[in-house]
């Protein structure tokens, strides 16, 4: 397009009338009739009905699909005027709407999107009057394919137009599906009258034999037809899974002399492989080329720009036939010369109908170099779809056959595997058994004897028997399910209870409890419900829940440091709150206090109530988790006991001075310290200490903190 400043276009004033939002409102995918006047727009391969707007041209990308269809990529637009431009397009007096799918990996600024519609008269020469219609990016979501479309006039002396999806920023955009239709609205994306199916030529020689000769040059391995063949056409086999030798070239194509390489060229190469490991796909000369790359099989990533044009395939379905495609561009100005196919150590690889042919789109194989291009009678499209009529019968045979509604809806599918539909309006389904003797469910109208569970309840929909009434799963018609056997994910129904088991590990959801079991380890057993103490301790029907764990640990170790723990309930419950409010009289005194509380008892008591109880022989801190510490230790000695740096408010230990002074004995001290000077000891005689000494036998100092002190107490016999 001859664009310069957008001073000197003509400024148009559009409503870009499609965002993402408004997309199912307008857009219907499935519209029948081409009407758009666009040609070349599912960027099958290249047209020359599309180019760049100035020297980049876009190119296009099998991976970034939009619906099935391929896009074209303007990558590095800032400071240029990139664009996808559709020259001399037809058009008459009237309104029109032009659309673009696009999505960005960055977001665009303002301004970098546009519609630029150049006008000309019939002899393709400018007749000014063009439009910039700036597209609305603020809404853009990184990633996600959105609809942009606007309107605009053509008056009576414009007879052709360009008209040009401009992207100026460099964000990588992706444009697919362009749309350009008479009216002022956008109706939905199709392709135009213009549009022909097609099927490309192969360029490669004797893929029908697999045998050297054209530009067929290696062709090694055995040469199949049987069994392990794709569908009896001949096939390579090479197996490298136990070789010595890195890889093995099956087949090569020399493509030098045949005059179908050029720079900026597609090329789409499919073929049909089953086997086991890795092999790759070569386009190559000497290891200085520059080959863009995409791939249908995602192993080392589906892109790259690379000197050998490489494409790495791994088998994901071992054995299994698959057919695979790789698409290259030839980016650089030093040409490629070959294909080859080579496995690699350890791969197992059958290859068979290799094409090569222009373009970014797979179409179905043949062997010859010439193309096809649409061009049939209706009776001939007809019988060569398999449509045969007469006067008195249809016959259909096809491999699939697709129904659509007159809207384009597609409504059912017929294949080998029967009947695919998105729609079936009947009044029953039943299901058969395999031998189609008896009845296995059903669904639909539940109105019949069949249907009916009890009095009242009908279900629609059961499976396992001829009738609701037995079958071991049923939904009945108010949506209430019921299973008697079965699997639900992991679980098992059994006895109207979800079960799991597995390695000495149990749960089990019944009507009114739920029970967890593990005997891997001792014995676990963890019960809630509304009547588990009935169960336990024969409490009439009560709920509750019931805990019980034992597992024994060695009695004599090595070292004595071994961790040999057993908890029934591990709490942890804290935050800051604010000390004042915590400690107000009316708060403190209401029925729920404020505080850190990991157990709360509204009322009751605890039965058998026993505090943790260890011993101190030498200096240690105490741990956050001690409560009764019982020091003892040699007449010679003395101990020093550290309080935790970070106490919980409510922490309380009490010391027993087993061993220590009598009358007339002298004995070792117990030092009970305080490391925090913001965290002293206070006690009876002493406001703020750090270390408080105990010293007589059996005496018992009991320590409180309060938030910013501990409190000790103390009594002796003496």
């Amino acid at each position: 397009l001859p664009l310069k400043t957008t001073n000197e276009l003509t400024q148009y004033t559009s409503t870009i009338k499609q965002t993402a939002r408004e997309i199912s409102l307008k857009v219907s995918q499935t519209a029948v009739g081409r009407k758009n006047l666009l040609v070349g727009s599912a960027f099958c391969k290249q047209s020359d009905k599309w180019q760049g707007n100035d020297s980049y041209i876009p190119y296009i990308s099998v991976l970034n699909q939009y619906n099935g269809h391929n896009s074209v990529v303007l990558e590095n637009g800032a400071n240029t005027y990139h664009g996808l431009d559709f020259i001399r397009v037809p058009v008459k007096t009237g309104k029109y709407t032009a659309g673009v799918m696009a999505k960005f990996n960055g977001k665009p600024e303002y301004g970098s999107f546009a519609i630029y519609v150049a006008r000309k008269d019939a002899d393709d020469k400018p007749i000014g009057n063009n439009s910039w219609i700036a597209v609305e990016v603020s809404n853009v979501v990184v990633g996600q394919w959105s609809l942009y479309s606007t309107s605009f006039d053509i008056e009576d002396k414009c007879k052709l137009i360009d008209l040009c999806f401009v992207y100026t920023n460099n964000p990588t955009a992706w444009f697919a599906q362009p749309m350009l239709v008479e009216g002022d609205e956008y109706v939905g994306w199709s392709l135009s009258e213009e549009d022909a199916e097609y099927i490309g030529g192969n360029l490669l020689d004797n893929t029908d034999t697999l045998s050297v000769g054209g530009n067929l040059e290696v062709a090694n391995g055995t040469l199949r037809t049987d069994a392990n063949s794709y569908k009896g056409f001949p096939t390579r086999h090479v197996d490298m899974l136990d070789a010595t030798e890195a890889n093995k070239v099956v087949l090569q194509w020399d493509l030098e002399s045949d005059s179908v390489l050029r720079q900026g060229q597609d090329y789409m190469l499919s073929f049909w492989a089953k086997g086991k490991g890795v092999f790759d796909i070569l386009f190559y000369k000497d290891g200085n080329q520059s080959i863009f790359v995409e791939k249908s099989n995602a192993y080392g990533g589906n892109t790259s720009t690379d000197t050998y044009g490489t494409a790495t395939v791994e088998f994901k379905n071992e054995y299994s036939w698959q057919q695979y495609w790789v698409h290259w561009r030839v980016v650089g100005s030093n040409l490629p010369k070959n294909v080859l196919i080579r496995c690699m150590k350890g791969c197992d690889l059958y290859i068979s109908q290799p094409k090569l042919e222009y373009g970014a789109t797979v179409t179905e194989y043949r062997a010859t170099k010439t193309g096809y291009i649409e061009d049939k009678s209706v009776a001939g499209k007809l019988l060569d779809a398999g449509i045969d009529i007469n006067s008195k019968e249809i016959t259909m045979t096809a491999d699939k056959t697709k129904f659509r509604t007159q809207s384009g809806q597609k409504v059912a599918v017929f294949d080998e595997n029967g009947l695919n539909a998105d729609l079936i309006n009947a009044k029953h389904v039943w299901a058969k058994s395999e031998d189609g003797k008896s009845t296995v469910g059903h669904f639909g109208n539940y109105k019949i004897p069949e249907c009916k569970v009890s009095e009242g309840v009908y279900a629609p929909l059961f499976v396992g028997s001829a009738t609701a009434q037995d079958a071991q799963f049923y939904v009945t018609s108010t949506g209430a399910m019921k299973a008697t056997a079965g699997y639900i994910g992991d679980f098992t129904i059994e006895g109207g209870s979800l079960v799991n088991e597995y390695d000495k590990k149990s749960m089990r959801l019944g009507g009114s409890n739920i029970i967890f079991e593990n005997t891997s380890e001792g014995k676990f057993d963890l019960k809630m419900g509304s009547s588990v103490l009935s169960e336990v301790v024969g409490v009439n029907t009560q709920g509750g829940l019931y805990l019980n764990m034992k597992r024994n640990y060695p009695t004599s170790t090595t070292s004595g440091s071994e961790t040999q723990v057993n908890m029934g309930l591990l709490l942890n419950v804290s935050g800051t709150m604010d000390k004042a409010s915590r400690e107000h009289p009316w708060i403190v005194n209401s029925d729920i206090p404020n505080g850190n509380h990991a157990i709360f008892i509204g009322q009751g008591d605890i039965a058998g109530f026993r505090p943790m109880l260890t011993k101190a022989t030498t200096s240690r801190a105490l741990s956050k988790m001690e409560c009764v510490v019982v020091c003892e230790y040699p007449s010679s000695s003395s101990i020093t006991l550290t309080l935790p740096d970070d106490p919980e408010i409510g922490q309380y230990y009490k010391i027993i001075q087993l061993t220590g002074q009598y009358t007339n004995k002298a004995w070792g001290k117990t030092y009970i310290k305080s490391n925090r000077s913001d965290k002293p000891i206070t006690c009876y005689g002493a406001a703020s200490i750090q270390t408080f000494k105990s010293d007589w036998q059996f005496q018992i100092t009991e320590f409180w903190y309060d938030g910013t002190r501990w409190i000790a107490q103390w009594h002796n016999i003496v």
